[in-house]
């Protein structure tokens, strides 16, 4: 999983973005994605450092980071849509940030959950976070120039 978490993090580093808070964002998701990915859980069921006497501090790191790139990851939808001229776009990308927010705190409520279908909602929280990326890797008129961001 280590190269899938540095070649995440190396994506959100060198994403141009559009503006300058989405470029912030952007490089805290990417350093904070190679942190999570350079300190691993020391377990698979990656034990809580405020709830787990087991956890160590590679698992406190790792929790630290996780959380901070998955908030960078939620903000961007918000922070990309306030930099949109057309309406029409503004509430699309709102949408989808309401979508990503939505199922960040489900998959924050459902994390340590014994239901089999917990990881539903990281599911759909990883989906619409990676939609966002897709959807923003290529230039739009629809977005601000960038300048002044």
């Amino acid at each position: 999983m280590i190269p899938g978490f540095a070649a995440l993090g190396v994506a959100n580093l060198t994403m141009p973005g559009n503006h300058r808070s989405e470029r912030v964002l952007l490089r805290v998701a990417g350093g904070a994605t190679i942190l999570a990915g350079v300190f691993r859980c020391s377990d698979v069921r990656c034990p809580d450092p405020t709830r787990d006497p087991d956890a160590t501090a590679s698992d406190t790191v790792h929790a630290i980071a996780s959380v901070v790139t998955f908030t960078a990851w939620t903000l961007l939808p918000f922070f990309d849509a306030s930099h949109r001229r057309s309406p029409m776009a503004r509430a699309i990308v709102l949408s989808h940030g309401v979508v990503t927010a939505a199922a960040f705190v489900a998959a924050g409520l459902t994390a340590r959950s014994n239901h089999a279908n917990k990881g539903l909602a990281q599911r759909l929280f990883l989906g619409s976070v990676f939609a966002w990326h897709v959807s923003t890797a290529f230039p739009s008129r629809h977005r601000s120039s960038g300048e002044g961001g």
